[in-house]
């Protein structure tokens, strides 16, 4: 009987103690807004974290050479710019996005899969160098040398910031990602 009486205690009272437990959302929210002072002004309505079918909307995808790695496990979206047609003269960005067996090109893409990297590719080091003078003045980043930083954003954002040769190269810590794990481990420069 006092199993009885307690069965359905917990039946009727577990609705409302479960209102009462505030839940983290299980996907975070990441913005452009958030982000955006990171990135070279070219790159317009993209940032990490954010969803193909954002991604869709945010870029003619038409328009971006397609390429999937051996394995499935990540596909490529890549733009190029004509150049010195732009302000800080990139040549071209590569947005990577998880992929699977499944994924063949832009049409197979799980809606919900995450841009985790981006690669800017400057026409000349000297480009990539004056674009470093003004983004070494942004206050926030974790040095971890002269060319790599870990940056974290007010959305959640946390990602590694690389340069080298002609680039510079994002790398978000977004769960169902490559990179999901600790970003301070990565070696941005190995890709």
């Amino acid at each position: 009987m006092q199993r009885l009486l307690l069965l359905l205690f917990l039946t009727m009272a577990a609705p409302h103690l479960m209102a009462q437990v505030k839940r983290e959302p299980l996907v975070k929210k990441y913005s452009y807004a958030a982000q955006k002072k990171y990135y070279p002004e070219l790159i317009n309505n993209v940032f990490l974290g954010m969803t193909w079918n954002e991604f869709r909307k945010a870029v003619k995808t038409e328009d971006l050479e397609f390429e999937r790695n051996f394995a499935g496990t990540s596909v490529t979206f890549k733009a190029h710019f004509p150049v010195g047609n732009n302000f800080d003269n990139i040549s071209s960005v590569t947005y990577n996005f998880p992929g699977s067996d499944s994924t063949y090109d832009a049409g197979t893409m799980d809606s919900n899969a995450r841009l985790y990297e981006m690669a800017v590719e400057f026409e000349r080091v000297e480009d990539l160098n004056i674009f470093l003078v003004g983004w070494r003045q942004i206050k926030g980043p974790k040095i971890l040398s002269y060319y790599d930083w870990i940056v974290k954003t007010n959305d959640g954002m946390e990602c590694r910031v690389a340069a080298g040769g002609f680039s510079m190269t994002y790398v978000g810590k977004i769960p169902g990602t490559p990179w999901k794990e600790d970003i301070e481990l990565i070696d941005a420069h190995s890709k």
